[in-house]
């Protein structure tokens, strides 16, 4: 009869509900290694040791992507033995301890120390974080005999060969900004001269000509030589965004066979130009990204200058090395009128730019956006259940108030 559908209904819709709480909860089964952290127990922490903390927000779809990776983090860091502490705060209940580490934005990872904190730029998955915390638990210059395993890991570092005790000391207090994002030696060598400091990018040396008793002078110059000639763009916009340097950009497909020699060429010309700022993206995986410039996937490869102060861009396709020079000399002399990118002014042009980011988003964060689905569920499931209780007492209020009419009609 009604009754019974009614029944099953109201039971389908209930055992959904249970069901989508069961999928978004099931991760919560195993315990966690990441410790939740409080402004009270931060302290306690610190009081310890050195403290890795994720700050975020239950709403960030990027913090919920984030989340498995820092969990895989947490287990890397137990299994090897680090001398760290790992956690997170939930800046929606903890707003006054965020605000005091100048958290900006959501997910915000910071290495903490007694009296300093250090952030994490780089890319949000476990690998990359393990070895920018192993770099800061460990000295900030390396003692080594051989160089091979520092240079088999790292495309950027900086060696002091030959150095005395003054040189090792002003080298250290300079290289401590720099800690966890770049990489520091000393060793000997009798081929090379005392106290002699190197920068070594993509196996090219840059020797440092200045007095390294001025730390001032090595501070500076580690900061001008410490990026790769031609960083992953997605690794590297917060820092080269910061140079206040107009961004060249090699739009690449990595699978084409022209990619090399084109990333090639961008390398050469970073080397010479150093008041640009370069780096290379996928075209590929980031086409909404480079879509917005008019650089199509056949497009690939692909060279884009952006000044993010004037929000002007410029774009060209593949040339030999002398016309990518003259190129971007032009755009860097302003002979060359650049096209302006921002917000945009119509309704359809802004759906067609938040669907497009929707939809790149999507792709590249399955997990945050099967967990947004289970909630839009969740709110379904929960209105047709609100509509199902309306429905049977519906009836009951309609029959009460023919009763009513009935009776005065008597």
């Amino acid at each position: 009869g009604d009754w019974s559908s009614d029944v099953c209904s109201s039971d389908l819709v209930l055992c959904a509900l249970v069901l989508a709480l069961v999928i978004l909860g099931a991760a919560a089964d195993e315990e966690s290694k990441v410790a939740v952290l409080t402004a009270a127990s931060v302290q306690q922490r610190l009081a310890e040791g050195p403290l890795l903390v994720k700050f975020y927000a239950p709403w960030c779809p990027h913090c919920q992507t984030l989340a498995p990776e820092y969990e895989a983090l947490a287990a890397e860091i137990e299994e090897r033995g680090l001398d760290v502490g790992i956690g997170e705060v939930d800046c929606t209940e903890e707003n006054v301890l965020c605000r005091g580490y100048d958290v900006r934005g959501y997910p915000t990872i910071k290495y903490l120390e007694e009296g300093a904190a250090v952030d994490y730029k780089g890319a949000r998955t476990a690998a990359p974080m393990l070895s920018w915390v192993e770099k800061m638990t460990g000295p900030t210059i390396a003692i080594v005999d051989d160089l091979a395993a520092i240079a088999a890991e790292n495309e950027v570092y900086f060696v002091l060969y030959n150095g005395d005790e003054d040189a090792l000391l002003a080298l250290g207090a300079a290289a401590a900004e720099f800690k966890g994002r770049s990489v520091f030696a000393a060793t000997t060598d009798e081929g090379q001269g005392a106290n002699m400091l190197l920068a070594m990018r993509s196996g090219e040396p840059e020797a440092f000509e200045g007095d390294l008793a001025d730390v001032t002078a090595v501070r500076s110059w580690i900061d001008t030589s410490r990026m790769p000639y031609l960083p992953e763009l997605s690794e590297a916009f917060g820092e080269l965004s910061k140079s206040g340097k107009q961004l060249v950009i090699a739009c690449v497909d990595p699978d084409a066979p022209t990619s090399p020699a084109f990333k090639a060429k961008a390398t050469a010309l970073a080397k010479i130009t150093p008041q640009l700022a370069f780096a290379h993206v996928d075209g590929i995986k980031w086409h909404a990204f480079v879509g917005q410039y008019g650089i199509d996937r056949e497009m690939l490869p692909h060279m884009l200058v952006l000044n993010l102060g004037d929000r002007k861009y410029w774009a060209r396709a593949d040339g030999d090395a002398a016309e990518l020079g003259t190129w971007l000399g032009s755009v860097e002399a302003g002979e060359i009128k650049g096209t302006s990118f921002g917000p945009k002014t119509t309704v359809s042009a802004r759906i067609k730019q938040k669907l497009a980011l929707v939809a790149h988003f999507a792709q590249n964060n399955i997990a945050a956006t099967t967990g947004g689905i289970v909630m839009g569920v969740l709110v379904i499931l929960a209105i047709a259940l609100r509509k199902t209780k309306v429905s049977k007492t519906a009836p009951a209020k309609v029959e009460e108030k023919v009763e009513a009419e009935a009776k005065k009609d008597d």
